[in-house]
């Protein structure tokens, strides 16, 4: 009982109640809650078929890019996946990766060359990292960083872990292993290019939630890997509009929203921004 005599109110209560009662098609309004909860409850009765609105009063970096801003929701829904929507995204991602090569060659040349006289080590870094629904792929990047020998696999797994746990705001950089061609690369996003090729075979796309290594795979939350529901991107919402400046669960929020309610014109603006940070160097690490 409350103070005032009335029984409480329970939300989950009601939200289990409302779940019951859902039909296909129909919206559900969900109530302010921590994005771990708002993803389940989501899921929840996006396997109803209904379609969820999302209150983003405290989900800033949601509202700043995701929606206008004069709106107070975000609505989510089962991702389009019908063969026409795929190879109309395939057929636009095919023709941009290439073309993006074509004109970047020579910027791509000239990194290249700088990495290889400034450091010793390959040119191109290659790892395996988790992509769409977890399969693993080989990841390309121009090197920005100093070889370890042997690797240091186990120390990053640690550092990442606490990383997760302290909520930290900002990206989890070894500043001390990037070299000084490798800091001018990351502030503009040079050295992604190399993952043009990746979107070109299909394991990116243009757009979406960008790839994790296996073991920020493991260490995460179940919530968290709902995001990887969506083809990883090149580039996508978090990039484009909290670079470096988001603490984790507002990342993997950010994209799992995004995946839910992606738009060829919301695709639009977010490379449209993507352009201007990168230009700019805003946020790089």
């Amino acid at each position: 009982m409350t103070a005032g005599g009335f029984p409480a109110v329970d939300p989950e209560a009601l939200l289990a109640t409302r779940l019951e009662q859902s039909s296909k098609g129909e919206v559900v309004v969900l109530p302010s809650m921590p994005p771990g909860d708002t993803v389940a409850w989501t899921e929840r009765f996006l396997e109803c078929g209904s379609v969820v609105d999302v209150p983003i009063a405290s989900h800033a970096l949601v509202k700043r890019s995701l929606v206008r801003t004069t709106d107070s929701f975000i609505r989510l829904k089962q991702p389009n996946s019908t063969g026409l929507s795929r190879a109309i995204l395939r057929t636009r991602d095919v023709f941009a990766a290439a073309l993006l090569l074509l004109v970047t060659s020579p910027l791509l040349a000239i990194s290249a060359l700088a990495v290889k006289v400034s450091s010793p080590g390959p040119v191109l870094f290659r790892t395996a990292v988790v992509g769409r629904y977890g399969a693993h792929f080989t990841w390309h990047k121009v090197r920005t960083m100093r070889v370890v020998p042997g690797g240091d696999e186990d120390e990053r797994s640690e550092r990442f872990v606490a990383h997760l746990q302290s909520g930290a705001r900002v990206k989890l950089v070894d500043r001390a292993r990037v070299t000084a061609v490798g800091r001018l690369l990351r502030r503009h996003s040079i050295d992604e290019l190399p993952q043009l090729f990746n979107v070109l075979t299909g394991d990116m796309t243009l757009v979406g939630p960008r790839p994790c290594l296996p073991y920020e795979y493991e260490a995460s939350e179940p919530w968290h890997k709902l995001r990887f529901q969506a083809t990883p991107g090149l580039t996508g919402a978090w990039q484009a509009y909290g670079r470096s400046q988001a603490s984790f669960d507002e990342m993997a929020f950010l994209d799992y929203c995004y995946a839910h309610s992606r738009s060829f014109g919301r695709d639009l603006g977010i490379l449209l921004k993507t352009f201007v940070v990168v230009v700019t160097g805003q946020g790089g690490e």
